[in-house]
């Protein structure tokens, strides 16, 4: 069953005048999910224009995507943007899958021109590279294995190699968990607004098909207090 989270969005100044009003927007989209057969798991709207980027019901919708896996779904492409530009990092940076209902061989089309520009993009960077190596070397600078503390067979080169892999694979997954803390911490603190406990807020996030820190479908409420202690020790130490 495919999951969805619903974007709607009217200009404050054109309300109910466009024809495409919230509710209208918002039946198309669950006719559509009934119809595939699939599940609306969120939805979220602005009343703002489409040449707007700083939207918060945008942004939530996004972020609802991410966390869960969902398909973000919009009534028509105008209701996500006028600006291709913005149409453009949503499928560069956002990781985000999508339909639009008025235009849906657009996601098609759009990752087709993504994909040829990302090519592109890369062979340029590949000359750029290559070239760059090539007057490095004819400038008499060491590359690859001649270059000082690149391992040649000496252990202690290639024990260091080893801990400094080590340290950016740590790096990494840290920078991915401070990531994911920034999506979550929103919801969860959200969610502790009309919570009893904890384990409500487990239960909440559960329920959103949000999956934990471990990637099972279900929380436990030791997982958002540690997500919670984190985030608070973070702004302690920002705030140092």
């Amino acid at each position: 069953m495919t999951r969805f989270v619903g974007y709607y969005r009217v200009s404050s100044a054109r309300q109910g005048l466009d024809g495409f009003s919230l509710d209208a927007q918002r039946h198309a989209v669950q006719a559509h999910i009934k119809k595939s057969e699939g599940e609306l798991v969120a939805e979220f709207q602005d009343i703002r224009s489409g040449s707007t980027a700083h939207r918060p019901g945008l942004q939530n919708a996004l972020n609802e995507c991410r966390l869960t896996g969902a398909t973000l779904i919009v009534a028509k492409l105008d209701r996500f943007s006028r600006e291709v530009r913005l149409i453009l990092d949503l499928l560069d940076n956002n990781g985000v899958g999508f339909v639009f209902l008025d235009l849906p061989e657009a996601s098609r089309m759009v990752l087709t021109i993504m994909a040829a520009i990302a090519e592109h993009e890369l062979s340029l960077i590949s000359e750029r590279t290559k070239a760059g190596l090539a007057e490095a070397k004819r400038q008499g600078q060491k590359l690859g294995s001649a270059r000082p503390g690149h391992w040649d067979g000496n252990e202690n080169a290639r024990l260091t190699a080893l801990a400094r892999g080590r340290k950016t694979a740590a790096r990494n997954r840290h920078e991915k968990a401070a990531e994911r803390d920034a999506l979550l911490i929103p919801v969860i603190y959200e969610l502790l607004e009309t919570a009893e406990d904890l384990s409500e807020v487990a239960r909440g996030l559960s329920e959103r098909h949000i999956p934990s820190p471990s990637g099972k479908p279900f929380w436990a409420s030791s997982s958002v207090a540690m997500i919670i202690n984190r985030n608070e020790k973070q702004s302690a130490q920002s705030k140092g």
